[in-house]
């Protein structure tokens, strides 16, 4: 049916329909041309939202990994604390039984007297002895 109209349409008209096709064909390929260009971009997206995963990932691990570390360290630190503690506790134990050996007779004394304390000065076990007895007037 088509064949026979175009056999009765004269040349001019022919050339019009040939130009209306072309015309359509060019708007066709631009057509083509952007939303290629669009899908290209779609694609880029996608692949740097890939990338940007991939590396949210690696920072969590990351991270991660940094900080199991920090918790062992902190975990080595306070066990060192608490030997240090012990150590301290059983040194302190032994100054104060030789202490105690040395000087038998003598009455207990308290570690420092109040104004020590309050001062801060810290004197030997000896000197507080010969302070009190000075005190009480018995030089």
């Amino acid at each position: 049916m088509i064949g026979k109209e175009l056999n009765k349409m004269n040349r001019r008209e022919l050339v019009d329909i040939i130009y209306q096709m072309k015309k359509n064909e060019q708007r066709m390929q631009e057509k083509i041309a952007s939303l290629e260009a669009a899908l290209q971009d779609k694609r880029l997206r996608i692949s740097e939202a890939g990338s940007i995963a991939e590396a949210a990932v690696s920072i969590t691990k990351v991270l991660s990994a940094a900080q199991e570390a920090a918790d062992l360290y902190l975990h080595e630190i306070s066990c060192m604390k608490a030997e240090a503690e012990k150590q301290c506790a059983k040194m302190l134990k032994e100054a104060r039984r030789k202490a105690d050996k040395l000087s038998p007779d003598e009455e207990k004394l308290p570690l420092q007297t109040k104004q020590e304390r309050q001062s801060g000065i810290v004197k030997p076990r000896h000197l507080r002895a010969e302070s009190r007895l000075r005190k009480n007037g018995q030089t």
